[in-house]
């Protein structure tokens, strides 16, 4: 079964289907029926970056357009079609195991535990504090140290046996904690292709 991986950002929708890797820019008048299709897929996986419950949307996403929720995404794709918040999906592609945090260092900042293979989305509502905006507002050295700060206090708060550190931003960071390990955007596509995988 070949499986369209769809990471949409605030910034760019990233598209993975085998042997195709693309990028598409989105933004505030991004809405889903720009997203693009593909010929010859089997089925979709789609990290969104924004609240989803039981393979729905059920909010509007705060940096691209309006649109998502209660849109037909099985109709768009002419395919089967799941969905989980873009940190989710990022999550499980670095997941290896045991009780893991992960922080998407992004547009904003996503977040969940998976603890025994049982996933948590977390809302934390620390855009404001760690968001791409602040670091090109406040400076990088401010923007480092507020992140590091959000970060030790979730470590302290959920206890993980490791972090990830993922989203496009996370590279920037420099050292946060020993229990922190860095991610990288093709675990989004890993996470894509595992939401699928029956094991």
């Amino acid at each position: 079964m070949r499986t369209l991986v769809i990471d949409i950002g605030g910034n760019t929708a990233k598209y993975s289907l085998g042997d195709v890797n693309a990028k598409q820019r989105t933004g505030t008048k991004f809405t889903p029926e720009l997203l693009r299709t593909y010929s010859d897929y089997d089925q979709v996986a789609i990290g969104y970056p924004g609240v989803v419950v039981d393979n729905k949307i059920i909010a509007e996403p705060n940096n691209l357009g309006t649109g998502w929720v209660g849109f037909d995404f099985e109709k768009h794709f002419g395919a089967p079609v799941r969905i989980v918040n873009d940190a989710v999906m990022q999550a499980l592609g670095a997941y290896n195991g045991g009780r893991m945090l992960f922080l998407g260092f992004g547009t904003g900042l996503g977040a969940c535990v998976i603890d025994k293979g049982k996933i948590t989305p977390l809302e934390l509502g620390f855009d404001a504090l760690v968001g791409i905006e602040v670091r090109s507002k406040s400076g990088k050295k401010e923007w480092q140290w507020m992140s590091a700060l959000v970060a030790n206090m979730l470590i302290d708060c959920y206890k993980p046996d490791y972090c990830v550190l993922g989203g496009g931003n996370a590279r920037h960071l420099g050292s946060v904690n020993d229990l922190c390990v860095l991610g990288g955007n093709e675990d989004a596509i890993v996470g894509g292709l595992r939401m699928w995988d029956k094991a």
